[in-house]
Order: C-alpha cells, then structure tokens, then sequence
C-alpha cells in the first residue's frame, strides 16, 4: 500500500507540473523565434538592427538563446540527479532543500511518514532496535534524516528514550515526539506510528500541491515580467526613434 501510495503521489505531482513546464518551454522557444524574426527584419533592412530583447536577433542568437536555457536547465538537472543518488549528496543538499517553506514542509512529511511506515515494519520482525532505526531513517531518502542516524543511535545505547533522540535531531514535530512518548509508556511506539504514517501521506500530497501550484504561479510570473520587458523595450525603441527624427527635423 505504502510503494502504492509512493507512485500515486508521483503521478500526481508529474500532472500537476505538466502544464507549467510546457509554459515554461513554450515561452523559451517564443523568445527564440522573436530573436530569429527580429534577425529577419534587420536583415531586410539594411544599416539597422532591431534587438527588443537585448540578446541578439537572427538564426546565431535564437540557437545561442536555446542552446543557453535549455543547456542550463539539462545541467541543473544532471547535476541533481548525480547529488540525489549520493548519499553524501543527499546529507548535503536536503537540509539546505529543508528550509524553503513549503518545499521543506513536503519533504519533510514524506520523511515522517516513511519513518513512521519502516520503523513498524522492522519492529514487527524483532529487529533491533539500532538496526531498526539505521533502517527506518534510510527508507526516508532524506538526507537531512539519514545524517541523524548516529546521533540518534548513539542516545539511544547511552539510555535515552527514543522520543528523546527523536526530539534532539529537531526534524520531528512536536506533536510526533508527544505521540512516541505516550507508546513509549504504554509500549505501543511501532502500532502508534503506523497509525501516524497515512497522516502525515496526507500532509505531503497537500504540500506537493502547493509546491506544484507555486511552480506554475512562478513560470506565470516569469511570462508576465518578460512581456512587461518586452513592452518597456518597444516603448523605449520608439520614443528614441521620435527622438532621432526629431533631431534630424532640426
């Protein structure tokens, strides 16, 4: 049900994010043929150049335009693709990635829930509990929760409760570490937890909603400030035409 839920979540955030990002291409290849028909015109009128935009104009700048956006998007994306599959990538990037608001919020119920889902699992099959907890925090893919792995282990085997540990790592809620502390006196901790773990699935899927709204809210703005460009540059062309010929006039 969990790996179920895993890919559920991941279907959802690849529709929410389809129609930004095909904005987002969209307009970099409508900057591109703008400079490639400004290019055009320039080249149908000899002794003048039109660049609205400031980058250049012909079939040269539209392929430099391209080859610029999408060479850097493909490389911001490899480059993360590499530090995800690294462990000490992952240590090094999700707690940076943890404190956007609601990028943070969402990877950090995920987390939760996917501690909660693996520590009752490996609990319920008399695993130790160190193991158990190295376990359960490397199901969590989040380096942030991963890098915690000693220290918690570490209170844990000088006496420690676990909601102790948990607490000291400061990534848990506060309600959560409650939660654990009330199974640890009743000797329930793994049961409460993967009562806990579909809350906080719930959690994530509204964060990744916000999260994928917030993308398409910012490709809408991007658009929005390069057509505001785009009209100032018109403005700015025309009125220093209206000035050549003014000047020429006397």
């Amino acid at each position: 049900d969990h790996y179920d839920n895993t890919l559920r979540m991941k279907r959802l955030f690849l529709g929410l994010i389809a129609w930004p990002v095909f904005q987002l291409v969209a307009s970099i290849l409508v900057i591109a043929a703008v400079i490639f028909v400004l290019g055009m015109i320039s080249g149908s009128q000899p002794g003048e150049t039109v660049d609205l935009l400031g980058l250049g104009t012909g079939p040269a700048a539209a392929i430099d335009w391209l080859l610029s956006t999408f060479g850097t998007l493909f490389g911001l994306f490899v480059v993360y693709q590499v530090i995800v599959h690294s462990v000490s990538g992952r240590k090094a990037l999700d707690p940076i990635l943890m404190r956007i608001p609601v990028l943070g919020h969402c990877m950090r119920s995920f987390a939760i829930s996917r501690f909660s889902w693996a520590f009752y699992l490996t609990q319920q099959c008399g695993m130790p509990i160190n193991k158990s907890l190295a376990a359960s925090l490397r199901a969590t893919t989040n380096g942030a929760f991963i890098k915690a792995t000693s220290n918690i282990c570490r209170m844990i085997n000088q006496g420690e409760d676990l909601s102790t540990a948990l607490a000291a790592t400061q990534l848990f809620p506060n309600d959560y570490i409650q939660i654990v502390r009330v199974g640890e006196n009743t000797g329930t901790v793994p049961e409460a937890l993967h009562r806990l773990s579909p809350q906080f699935e719930d959690q994530a899927r509204r964060s990744l909603t916000v999260l994928a709204a917030m993308f398409g809210w910012g490709v809408w703005l991007a658009v929005a400030v390069f057509i505001i460009f785009l009209i100032f540059r018109v403005i700015l062309n025309y009125v220093n035409l209206l000035d050549d010929a003014i000047q020429q006039t006397f």
